[in-house]
């Protein structure tokens, strides 16, 4: 199947892009978006959390934070301790890079569009981005999640790091 091979090659980056795009053009006025990634460990109650932090926040960035308590991937903790001192050592403060649970304003959508990035890259060229945009950043704390290992998730340790890194 032809489309296989190259659906293969978007990814995040894309998913969300494709999905701002739907969202500006079919929801104006609305103050925002929820971004939830879809490996399970998001849970809808937490999702909704979110949307109301949004609602008290208006014009802010909105991040489920997890705790990583519990039982967490040995690769998932390390990922988000390394991205979180590198990006402490860039001046963006946040408790958890990795999260994809966000609430995003819906005007800080059309730069974000702009961004490079078609994989788990293009979250961390959100943060920079809206973090140098004078966005504020405000976190809501979350259930830490991993079903099954994280075996659902496509997030390559090694090739992804590295794009997310650089």
């Amino acid at each position: 199947m032809p489309c296989a091979d190259s659906c293969r090659q978007l990814r995040k980056g894309r998913a969300l892009k494709t999905g701002f795009d739907y969202f500006l053009a079919n929801f104006g006025g609305v103050p925002g978006i929820v971004t939830a990634d879809a490996d399970g460990q998001h849970r809808p109650e937490d999702i909704l959390r979110i949307a109301n932090a949004m609602g008290k926040n208006p014009g802010c960035l909105v991040l489920g934070t997890r705790a990583f308590s519990g039982y967490v991937p040995l690769r998932s903790l390390l990922g988000n301790i390394i991205s979180r001192f590198l990006f402490g050592l860039a001046g963006v403060k946040v408790s958890d890079t990795q999260t994809g649970l966000r609430g995003i304003p819906a005007d800080e959508i059309p730069g974000l569009l702009r961004l490079g990035g078609e994989r788990y890259e293009f979250e961390t060229a959100m943060l920079f981005s809206l973090k140098c945009r004078g966005v504020r950043f405000v976190e809501e704390n979350i259930a830490t999640v991993y079903a099954d290992n994280n075996n659902s998730s496509h997030f390559n340790p090694l090739k992804d790091s590295m794009k997310v890194y650089s």
